[in-house]
């Protein structure tokens, strides 16, 4: 793999900070009310250079929103590799919960555009984008819980508890990087992942073999006095 370049560097530094002005200032205005000139100049760059990087806002909002989740192609190579499903859920979950201990402007700008009716050609471009995100997530784990059944030989409803483990998450994630005051400490999201874990994985599970008594006599039920 070539190693990067002097100026590849360079690029690469001076498209971080465009996407950091864009956030901050699609946070604050919202995206409609910033304009590709205010992020220009945040930056100390020309209009002109800023389209050199971006065609436009949508292409600046996506590029934003990429580069805070992994892609629904890492998700799924994640979840096809090595150790049990617990430990590949833990890893993915753990990844999407790290976002959260970021600053919160892209929170804010989702739920400002998403969660409500989508009355505004922006609102709906971030609503899309936003369920498109979710379902390749949902789309990764169900093919893993999938191929996970097959192995053990039991049947689940694999895109049921595929949906439960990205809904919670994704709302875990909204709700409390709304209330900065309360964000959890790593341990605490650890625990809140391992419990849903634990419910994702539990149907998973092949009850015991009841086993027969010695010369296959059924065991006597005494009814109550």
């Amino acid at each position: 793999m070539p190693r990067p370049t002097a100026r590849g560097r360079q690029a690469s530094n001076k498209e971080a900070r465009l996407l950091a002005a864009a956030l901050r200032l699609f946070a604050e205005r919202g995206v409609d009310g910033t304009t590709m000139r205010d992020v220009a100049e945040a930056v100390g760059i020309t209009k002109a250079t800023l389209y050199h990087y971006f065609s436009g806002k949508d292409a600046l909002f996506a590029a934003i929103f990429r580069r805070a989740h992994s892609d629904g192609e890492a998700v799924r190579a994640r979840l096809r590799g090595a150790g049990s499903l617990r430990e590949r859920l833990e890893q993915v979950g753990a990844d999407y919960l790290a976002v959260m201990r970021r600053p919160p402007h892209l929170a804010l700008i989702l739920a400002r555009h998403s969660l409500g009716p989508a009355t505004d050609e922006t609102s709906r471009r971030v609503k899309q984008l936003f369920a498109d995100h979710i379902q390749q997530r949902i789309e990764a784990v169900t093919e893993a819980i999938e191929t996970e059944a097959a192995e053990r030989r039991v049947r689940v409803e694999a895109g049921l508890l595929a949906s439960h483990f990205v809904h919670a998450l994704t709302n875990y994630w909204l709700v409390e990087s709304f209330v900065a005051e309360r964000m959890p400490s790593p341990e605490q999201s650890q625990t809140y992942l391992a419990h849903l874990v634990d419910v994702c994985v539990a149907p998973l599970v092949r009850p015991a073999p009841r086993r027969s008594r010695p010369g296959g006599a059924a065991p006597q039920i005494v009814p109550p006095r």
